[in-house]
C-alpha cells in the first residue's frame, strides 16, 4: 500500500532538494551567466569574447540576488498570511464536507494554475524566447497550492500520492531556475539600457601607444605626442570603460544617438599599449 504523503514530510524532502550547497552555487552561476550575458549582449558582445570564470560569474549575482531575495521574501510573507487565514477557517469546519470540498477546491485550483502557467509559454517556448516571470510565478503559485492542500488532513485522504507530491517539488525547484533566468534576463537587460541612455558614470579611457590605432568614435580624441626618444607616441582619450575581460578593453566610443545603441570598440591588451582610467567625481 503507498504511504500517504504529508505536509511534513513533503517539506523534508522540498528541503532535501534545495539544502545542498552545490544547487545554490549552480543556481548562482545560472543568474550570473544569465545576468552578464544579457547586459553585454545588448551592446553585441558575445559571452565567450569575455572569458569569465564561473567564480566571476557567482560574483556578478550579487545585484540579482538581492533584489530576488526580496521578491521572495515579500511573497513568502504573503503566502504565510494567506495560509493562516485558510487554515484558521479550515480547522473550524474540520472533519465537515465543506472542509473536503475547500480542500479539493484549493488543490484543483493549483493545477490549474499550473497548467495555465505552462500554457502560457508555449508561444515563447516555440521561438526559443526565454518565458515570462509571471508564468513561473503561476506555475509555482500552483505547485504550492497543490502540495498543501493536496495531501488531506488528519481526518481526510490525501488527494495526491507520493509520486504526485515528489512532481509537485520537482515542479518547484524547475520554476525557481525558470524565474531566476527571467528575472535576471531583466536586470541584465535593464542595466544595459541605463548605461547606453548615459555612460557619464563609466571611467573616461585614456591610451597611449607606439603604433596607430583605427580607433573611431565621437567620443573619442586622438592626438599624436612626442616622446622622449626623439619619436611620436598615439593618444586617445574620451572613450568610457564598459569592461576589461579576457585581456580585452571593451569601451564605448560613440554615444546613443537616435535609434542606434552606443557603439563599442574591443581592444586587445598589448605591450605597446598604455592605458589609463578616470573614474569620474560623483559627489
Amino acid at each position: 500500500m503507498e504511504p500517504t504523503p504529508t505536509i511534513r514530510g513533503s517539506l523534508k524532502s522540498f528541503g532535501a532538494i534545495f539544502a545542498p550547497a552545490t544547487l545554490l552555487g549552480a543556481l548562482l552561476l545560472y543568474v550570473g551567466w544569465i545576468r552578464t550575458r544579457a547586459y553585454f549582449g545588448y551592446f553585441g558582445i558575445s559571452s565567450s569574447q569575455l572569458g569569465f570564470s564561473p567564480q566571476d560569474y557567482i560574483l556578478r549575482s550579487a545585484d540579482v540576488g538581492l533584489g530576488a531575495v526580496v521578491l521572495i521574501a515579500l511573497a513568502g510573507g504573503l503566502l504565510l498570511v494567506l495560509d493562516r487565514i485558510v487554515m484558521n477557517r479550515l480547522r473550524r469546519w474540520d472533519g465537515r464536507r465543506l472542509e473536503h470540498i475547500i480542500r479539493g477546491g484549493m488543490a484543483f485550483g493549483g493545477c490549474t494554475l499550473v497548467l495555465v502557467g505552462l500554457y502560457s509559454v508555449t508561444a515563447e517556448a516555440s521561438v526559443a524566447a526565454p518565458p515570462p516571470l509571471a508564468s513561473a510565478g503561476f506555475v509555482a503559485a500552483g505547485a504550492v497550492l497543490l502540495l498543501r492542500f493536496g495531501t488531506g488532513s488528519p481526518r481526510r485522504p490525501a488527494f495526491l500520492g507520493a509520486s504526485t507530491v515528489a512532481f509537485g517539488l520537482a515542479i518547484i525547484a524547475l520554476t525557481s531556475f525558470w524565474a531566476a533566468h527571467s528575472y535576471a534576463q531583466k536586470i541584465g537587460v535593464s542595466a544595459a539600457r541605463t548605461t547606453d541612455a548615459d555612460s557619464s558614470q563609466l571611467a573616461v579611457v585614456t591610451i597611449l601607444s607606439t603604433e596607430p590605432i583605427d580607433m573611431p568614435g565621437s567620443l573619442v580624441a586622438a592626438s599624436r605626442v612626442p616622446n622622449g626618444e626623439g619619436k611620436w607616441s598615439y593618444r586617445y582619450t574620451g572613450a568610457r570603460l564598459l569592461s576589461y575581460a579576457n585581456e580585452r578593453w571593451f569601451l564605448l566610443v560613440t554615444p546613443r544617438e537616435h535609434s542606434y545603441r552606443s557603439t563599442v570598440f574591443t581592444l586587445k591588451d598589448a605591450a605597446s599599449l598604455h592605458v589609463e582610467a578616470t573614474t569620474p567625481d560623483s559627489g
